[in-house]
């Protein structure tokens, strides 16, 4: 892993520049608070927590799912980062605007999280496999 060069002039270097100066882990770009937990890989929160960050993200999100079964998606995310159930709570809210856009019937809410959090599982893998081909 390199060192980060500091460089003695004042001219600012070019974003290419800067990218060949830090070690390639650290030229990913930021996301915020998302960014962090996964990249810090932090634990998977226990079923209190789970059901606390779901029915939060979901509060923020849309009160179209607001009645979903949050027991069930909790049972279904038991491997979940706070990032992951965020992006489930996301998820869902696209599967269910496509629904309603292209006029298809609409499921539960606890449907939508369900099937988004097989969305959620699956890009997990393939992001694990990824890493393992990286290496």
């Amino acid at each position: 892993m390199s060192a980060i060069r500091l460089s003695s002039s004042s001219k600012p270097q070019s974003n290419e520049a800067r990218q060949n100066t830090y070690p390639e882990s650290a030229v990913q770009p930021f996301d915020g608070p998302k960014c962090i937990e996964l990249w810090l890989e932090l634990r998977c929160p226990n079923e209190a927590a789970r059901t606390e960050t779901l029915t939060n993200a979901m509060s923020e999100r849309s009160i179209a799912l607001s009645d979903a079964n949050i027991s069930e998606a909790v049972a279904a995310t038991n491997d979940f980062t706070r990032a992951d159930l965020k992006r489930l709570v996301a998820e869902s809210k696209t599967l269910y605007a496509f629904d309603l856009v292209q006029g298809n019937s609409l499921k539960s809410a606890t449907d939508y999280l369900l099937a988004a959090a097989e969305i959620v599982l699956t890009n997990k893998q393939h992001y694990m496999k990824a890493q393992v081909l990286a290496q």
